[in-house]
């Protein structure tokens, strides 16, 4: 049985060794820099997202005022349910009404799904990278980012076709529940049913949704977690990694399960403690980048010629002050991955990626 207190204690401690003994600038936005590129730092700020309250609160404002009925008033007849070709024909108007070109939306598609399958190529690469940078006490990147190519290609394929995959089902379960929607009349603003009824036939989609989203966590936390750190060290392939790491699970499910809802609960009180120093941190520093900001633009109104590098410092500034906002979190990132390894240890003493010998890594192995 893994003592969960124990292993989240020896964390924090290896967390303030790496990070405070001795305290490095350089080496904070070193690893500040791996951390985000290999996703550690990109999740913060991203739960509590209360966006759709505001789109809920729109569209109960537009029921009122198009007198779309509610599950309390009496169902309006349609004269005819609207087909599937309906629904095209509606999404079409939509994109007609945005006036971008079909080349021009296709030209842009193109390079976003580009990029997103550079930054997740970057993103496999750079998580063992961190592991290798928190388990040595290092800020490295070059020698680890070549060492570790053929896992990190491994890793990134499976993410590829993983997402493929997921975001196939997700267009489907939308695309139905598009249909589900359009069946009631609510693209073609002639409602034929009431708000109960919708939710009931679009509570299969919904609960489709919820699950995919669930599997996801806990494919993404487990893959991470774990199956990176045991790639890392057996030197072997994704697929491999995880009937290792499913086994590992199958023998110790209680603990896996424990450690889920954990890493959870814990990530969410580090989101409510990185905020909080983040908003102390702004205001500590925001009346002294007042008082900088109106000298710059008293110093550029005087001297029209300054005008221009001044403002390309105050850019520069800013874009250093966001990534020094961006290193307040680098203490979770540290204690999440430390604790990671900390407990597949416990689990497995094979995996104590702590004692694992140096001179085993510079195997090499070609693509």
């Amino acid at each position: 049985m893994v003592r969960f207190g124990e292993a989240i204690q020896v964390s924090i401690e290896w967390t303030a060794t790496v990070l405070f003994r001795p305290f490095r600038p350089k080496k904070w936005l070193i690893l500040t820099f791996v951390a985000l590129m290999a996703g550690y730092l990109a999740n913060f700020g991203n739960l509590g997202n209360s966006s759709n309250f505001g789109r809920k609160e729109k569209a109960a404002e537009a029921a009122v005022t198009t007198g779309i009925p509610t599950f309390k008033e009496p169902l309006v007849s349609a004269p005819a349910t609207p087909s599937r070709l309906d629904l095209v024909a509606a999404l079409k108007d939509a994109f007609a009404k945005t006036h971008l070109s079909l080349p021009l939306a296709a030209a842009i598609g193109a390079a976003v799904i580009l990029l997103m399958v550079l930054m997740m190529w970057l993103s496999a690469r750079f998580q063992f990278v961190f592991l290798e940078d928190i388990t040595r006490n290092d800020a490295s990147i070059k020698a680890p980012f070549r060492l570790y190519r053929r896992e990190g290609n491994s890793l990134w394929l499976f993410y590829l076709v993983y997402g493929v995959i997921a975001l196939t089902f997700l267009g489907v379960v939308i695309w139905r529940l598009a249909v589900v929607l359009n069946r009631f009349g609510v693209f073609q603003d002639q409602v034929t049913a009431g708000f109960g009824q919708i939710a009931l036939a679009c509570l299969p989609g919904g609960l489709s949704i919820l699950i995919l989203i669930t599997i996801g966590l806990v494919m993404n936390l487990f893959l991470s977690d774990f199956v990176a750190a045991v790639m890392y060290k057996d030197r072997i392939r994704v697929m491999e990694a995880w009937s290792r790491v499913l086994a590992l699970i199958s023998s110790h499910r209680r603990d896996c399960i424990k450690y889920f809802f954990i890493v959870i609960g814990l990530r969410l009180c580090t989101l409510l403690i990185s905020f909080f120093v983040f908003i102390a941190a702004f205001l500590s520093l925001f009346i002294p980048a007042l008082i900088i900001v109106g000298l710059f633009i008293s110093v550029a109104a005087a001297v029209p010629i300054l005008r221009i590098p001044l403002l390309a410092v105050l850019i520069l500034a800013f874009l250093c002050g966001v990534y020094f906002s961006i290193c307040l979190g680098l203490p979770f990132a540290v204690f999440f991955r430390t604790l990671s390894i900390k407990c597949l240890a416990r689990m497995d003493p094979r995996y104590n990626l702590f004692s694992f010998s140096s001179d085993t890594r510079q195997v090499s192995h070609e693509m």
